[in-house]
């Protein structure tokens, strides 16, 4: 199973930038996690990540998403000490995207409308 996580800038009329983050499946394209923030912190980038596993896994525990392989970029928050410790104490493998290959994370694999699988194992 592999998962894919990248953040995306965007202009809303109340806030002004903010950068909405989202982890999907790569198979299905289901989007397992989604948070929006001012700024992109190795700990903003967390947060869909954890909603991806609580989603799946039904909580947050050592080694809970043991065989998932996590996709991104070569951004600073995703290559940081911190995002790299969390993931591997939840058991995700980090699978970092070769540079300049945008379709190899999330962006291009959104989809336009929902997917109807509802699992993600």
């Amino acid at each position: 199973m592999r998962w894919g996580t990248d953040l995306i800038g965007t202009w809303t009329t109340p806030d002004g930038s903010v950068i909405v983050l989202l982890t999907i499946d790569q198979h299905t394209t289901e989007i397992l996690g989604i948070h929006a923030a001012k700024r992109a912190t190795r700990w903003e980038t967390l947060a869909p990540v954890r909603q991806a596993v609580r989603r799946c896994f039904g909580g947050i525990d050592a080694q809970i998403a043991a065989g998932v392989e996590l996709r991104d970029d070569n951004g600073s928050q995703y290559i940081s000490e911190g995002f790299q410790d969390e993931i591997a104490v939840l058991g995700l493998r980090s699978s970092l995207a070769f540079i300049r290959t945008p379709t190899a994370t999330v962006a291009s694999n959104v989809p336009s409308e929902p997917s109807k699988s509802g699992c993600c194992r």
